[in-house]
């Protein structure tokens, strides 16, 4: 009797858990203060990109006058990435920013699932290359997972990864430890996607992330074959090292380095 109870409040509970998974991995955001991208359109150039039919993405792309190279990003889960474009030029005003929004984000048509933001990632980073040269990708918490996806099945120059975690399992199985496989949504299995990856790769993270531990970056980092660095910063939460001092200072070098393997990776 009380095995049957048990097994009764177990699935009770995993059910409760299994409808909120999309609010906790998903939430679609739109960002309204676009007036730079009105006033500056020498600078800013947005883009209407047909991912299947009647579904359209919005992207930009930020054109400095001699652009060093082009990073396509990635943005999280509470982020509208062209929006952000407008942050993203601000601090680094000679890379040439290109980014797309996933599918129900900013102006982006749709609804946004596992399956086709991986899908419209690879048409992003296919009509980037397209037009332009020298493309690194940056990926950002759930950006980060769609961004080692990418790298895996094309060849950009490099990965930057912030924030990143071995799969939004895992980070469900830490918090939630009783719900089984079954009920468990998402996937994004970013250990999987590093493993096929050959261009560098720079992982960074902060040791007072709040959303995902040190020890889910730990794993993460062991699946890596072509590690060019790995830094574990203090002082930042989830939300704020994208744009901390210290990941600046890293990223100014890499834009401007020669990307390769540590050998002692």
């Amino acid at each position: 009797m009380w095995i049957i109870l048990g097994v009764f409040l177990l699935v009770g509970l995993s059910l409760l858990f299994y409808f909120p998974q999309r609010h906790y991995v998903f939430s679609p955001t739109y960002y309204p203060n676009r007036s730079w991208f009105r006033e500056y359109t020498d600078r800013y150039r947005l883009h209407r990109l047909q991912v299947a039919p009647a579904v359209e993405i919005e992207g930009i792309t930020y054109e400095p006058d001699q652009p060093v190279l082009t990073v396509l990003y990635f943005g999280g889960k509470e982020q509208d990435s062209v929006g952000l474009v407008q942050k993203l030029s601000s601090e680094y005003p000679d890379v040439r920013w290109v980014a797309f929004n996933y599918r129900g984000y900013g102006k982006s048509r749709g609804r946004a699932t596992e399956k086709n933001i991986l899908a419209d990632s690879l048409i992003a980073y296919d009509w980037t290359v397209r037009h332009y040269e020298n493309v690194g990708l940056l990926g950002y918490s759930l950006g980060s997972s769609v961004a080692s996806y990418v790298a895996s099945r094309r060849k950009p120059k490099w990965v930057v990864l912030v924030a990143p975690f071995d799969s939004v399992r895992a980070l469900v199985r830490e918090k939630a430890f009783f719900v089984p496989e079954l009920f468990i949504r998402y996937k994004f299995d970013t250990a999987d996607f590093v493993e096929k990856i050959t261009a560098p790769v720079y992982v960074y993270n902060s040791s007072d992330d709040e959303i995902v531990a040190p020890l889910h970056v730990a794993r993460l980092r062991r699946h890596i074959p072509c590690l060019a660095a790995m830094k574990e910063f203090s002082g930042y939460g989830h939300d704020t090292l994208l744009f901390s001092v210290s990941l600046k200072k890293e990223l100014e070098i890499i834009v401007r380095g020669k990307p390769q393997c540590d050998i002692n990776s």
